[in-house]
């Protein structure tokens, strides 16, 4: 009876240990598959921003060009709540939620932009 029930002991512990190394490949798997689709989620979202950023509407103080295109890519950007540009000093110039040339605040989040935009782009 011992032998059977060493066998048995042996046994269950190979099988467990297989379950959990399957278990493991399955989540390692599904892991690196998530990482690979918010990498591409992430890199749309930095081409948009490019595009925005490389605007000749932009670059021309066209800004109710660039208010249009901004909505444009908002609209196809279905994650993005809005797109809002400021100045260098962080005050609000547009906010495609709102209509063009509508009074616009001068809030935490246009500071924290405008941080951003002054900030070196890290290597």
């Amino acid at each position: 009876m011992l032998p059977v029930l060493a066998f048995s002991a042996v046994m269950g512990f190979v099988f467990w240990r297989q379950q959990r190394e399957a278990f493991e490949a399955r989540f390692l798997e599904r892991v690196r598959a998530m990482a690979v689709a918010l990498d591409r989620e992430l890199e749309g979202h930095v081409r948009a921003l490019q595009v925005l950023g490389h605007s000749p509407r932009l670059a021309g103080d066209d800004l109710r060009g660039f208010y249009a295109e901004a909505g444009r890519v908002r609209e196809a950007q279905q994650t993005w709540s809005t797109v809002l540009l400021t100045d260098p000093a962080g005050g609000e110039v547009f906010d495609v939620r709102r209509p063009f040339g509508a009074a616009l605040p001068h809030g935490a989040l246009g500071v924290t932009a405008a941080r951003v935009a002054v900030t070196p782009r890290a290597p």
